[in-house]
């Protein structure tokens, strides 16, 4: 029998994951502006695009923590020391510990991959504060330190070069569709996460063992 596109080609061996929206509860960039609107009056869906659109700028490398916090504060003509904005970062990861719990019955069985569109700061509160999110991984790869974010393909192209993976080989989970769609396009099976329920169901259609 021909085997469809969605019949997994290969044992499945190397899971790669994001982070926000997966091991964590909420939009991060809507989670922040709430931190900081409860030190200031913020109407959040008047700054949202372009504070987020700021945001993936130091999250593709373009700039640093400290002169995102300068172009912020210009932006909008606030006043945020570099202290409360990195409160206000910490504060917004909000950890999802299902998740994180679940990811331990993976570590004996596959290789586990982190590739996430992330900053510095973030990165830097996740490693202090959360170690528990990172510590199950092999490999992490964050865009800033890449100069890619997703759904760009070289993204995906530098996480299978690094890894040495084949495209058959590994399952990509996004709570994205659009990222999830760019994995696909390369070859790589993919997973839109909502739920953990459907995730495990998802997961056992391509053979993979929770």
């Amino acid at each position: 029998m021909k085997k469809t596109r969605s019949d997994p080609v290969k044992k499945i061996t190397t899971l790669i994951f994001d982070w926000g929206g997966v091991f964590t509860t909420g939009k991060f960039t809507q989670c922040i502006l709430e931190v900081l609107a409860s030190r200031r009056k913020i109407t959040i869906s008047e700054v949202y695009a372009d504070f987020d659109r700021v945001l993936m700028k130091m999250a593709r490398g373009a700039l640093s923590f400290s002169q995102f916090v300068r172009t912020i504060n210009t932006t909008f003509g606030w006043n945020y020391t570099p202290t409360q904005m990195s409160n206000a970062f910490y504060h917004a990861i909000r950890p999802y510990p299902p998740m994180i719990s679940l990811i331990q019955r993976f570590k004996k069985k596959y290789r586990l991959i982190m590739l996430s569109d992330n900053d510095p700061m973030t990165v830097k509160n996740i490693r202090m504060h959360h170690p528990t999110m990172l510590a199950p991984f092999d490999q992490t790869f964050f865009s800033f330190q890449v100069n890619y974010t997703k759904p760009d393909k070289r993204f995906f192209k530098h996480v299978l070069a690094k890894t040495k993976s084949t495209v058959q080989e590994c399952v990509f989970i996004d709570d994205k569709q659009k990222n999830v769609d760019a994995a696909k396009e390369l070859g790589i099976n993919g997973i839109q996460y909502t739920s953990i329920g459907k995730f495990k169901k998802d997961l056992k259609k391509l053979g993979v063992i929770t």
